[in-house]
């Protein structure tokens, strides 16, 4: 679960990011579940479109960060540029 307290959150305000919890316990752009966004979150979604592996019903609403239902390279893309900083929130 994602508080106020979290590493995620105090992380997000000290970059000035924004992120958005799909749930109590899913965070958007979290694809593996580590409470972490980060480069195996886009392999994750790239491995899945490759049909190398499944994801998680939870991966699966996380990876969906353009949020138009569909898990695709936009999504690995979107997240690749949440984390270089060329977006500032998913």
């Amino acid at each position: 679960m994602h508080s106020l307290n979290s590493y995620i959150h105090k992380l997000a305000v000290q970059q000035g990011w924004s992120y958005q919890l799909i749930s109590d316990e899913i965070l958007m752009g979290d694809v593996n579940g580590d409470d972490d966004i980060d480069i195996n979150d886009v392999t994750c979604i790239q491995l899945h479109l490759a049909y190398i592996r499944t994801l998680s019903s939870e991966g699966v609403l996380a990876a969906d960060v353009d949020g138009d239902g569909v898990i695709s390279i936009n999504d690995a893309t979107k997240i690749q540029k949440y984390l270089v900083g060329i977006i500032k929130s998913l």
